[in-house]
């Protein structure tokens, strides 16, 4: 497969329609939307012309930001949101003060041009920091939506495990394991991918040993499926597979044997950075990893 240049690839991230899905819309259009009318109104006043240069600006650094967001420029870590709303108000209030105070020699060797010019560049500063954050949140939880993270999703499948296999052997432990999964939506919204694949990975993890331990008391002769000859775990993507489970879907790469072997023993042995791709793909081999398992775990106590 012929790799991508840098700007098709930057070009491929801009244009992704699932950034800017609901998750998007829910979580940062409101605040966008207010932080634009504010600016507007307040460059309006200053001059009208600044409108028609500043709303293409503002829309274009929105999906710039597309970048920062899949972590294409090094890994992006957004602050508090609190904070990123609290810089918003700021940035406002202070381009407001820059517009209608009567600068004056208030402070020694500032002109009060330069006053003013100090005062722009804090409200520019705050705007672009708050704003930063406020789209990569929105997007990365609209990416995860779209891949079916959504912020509830471990405690959705927790009750339906519930209902589904509660007969199972030893499942009080296999529902335990599940709880780790909540912290996989935290990591991705905070560009921490490298902490996202390994996280996902070890809860799979868990959620594999409570499984083999139920199934190896109930029948011991089925330990050929999960252990070696020595009684050790075989590797965690063959065990999976012998569970019964199989992640296919169209024009996907990444198997649960690469996202082992390729992806996470990189990162946890050679500090490997994954892709947004790779960290994407992981999340998709979770969900449907824990979507699937009460079936396959349903076919293992009929059989």
């Amino acid at each position: 497969m012929e790799k991508k240049s840098r700007l098709e690839t930057m070009f491929d991230a801009i244009s992704d329609k699932n950034l800017y899905k609901r998750g998007f819309l829910s979580n940062s259009l409101p605040f966008l939307l207010f932080g634009l009318s504010t600016q507007v109104i307040l460059h309006f006043l200053l001059n009208p012309q600044l409108f028609i240069i500043y709303v293409p600006l503002y829309v274009g650094f929105v999906f710039v930001t597309a970048i920062l967001t899949k972590n294409l420029r090094g890994e992006f870590q957004p602050m508090a949101p609190l904070l990123a709303y609290l810089l918003l108000i700021t940035s406002a209030l202070s381009k407001a003060f820059a517009l209608f105070a009567p600068f004056q020699h208030l402070v020694i060797f500032f002109s009060p041009l330069a006053q003013y010019l100090l005062v722009v560049m804090i409200s520019e500063a705050a705007f672009l920091a708050s704003l930063m954050t406020i789209v990569v949140l929105g997007q990365r939880i609209s990416l995860r939506n779209s891949v079916g993270l959504s912020d509830r999703f471990f405690d959705k499948e927790k009750d339906r495990w519930k209902g589904e296999i509660e007969a199972f052997p030893n499942f009080d432990k296999i529902l335990e394991s599940l709880d780790g999964g909540r912290f996989v939506a935290s990591l991705f919204d905070k560009g921490l991918f490298m902490l996202t694949i390994l996280w996902s990975c070890n809860v799979m993890e868990e959620v594999i040993d409570a499984i083999t331990e139920g199934i190896l008391d109930e029948d011991p002769k089925k330990k050929t499926l999960f252990r070696n000859e020595r009684g050790f775990r075989l590797a965690y993507p063959l065990q999976i597979k012998n569970l019964g489970y199989e992640f296919c879907q169209d024009k996907m790469q990444l198997t649960v044997e690469t996202l082992w072997h390729r992806v996470r023993n990189k990162i946890a042995h050679h500090n490997y950075r994954p892709t947004f791709e790779e960290t994407n793909k992981s999340i998709m081999i979770l969900t449907s990893f824990i979507k699937e398992t009460p079936v396959i775990l349903q076919k293992w106590s009929s059989s």
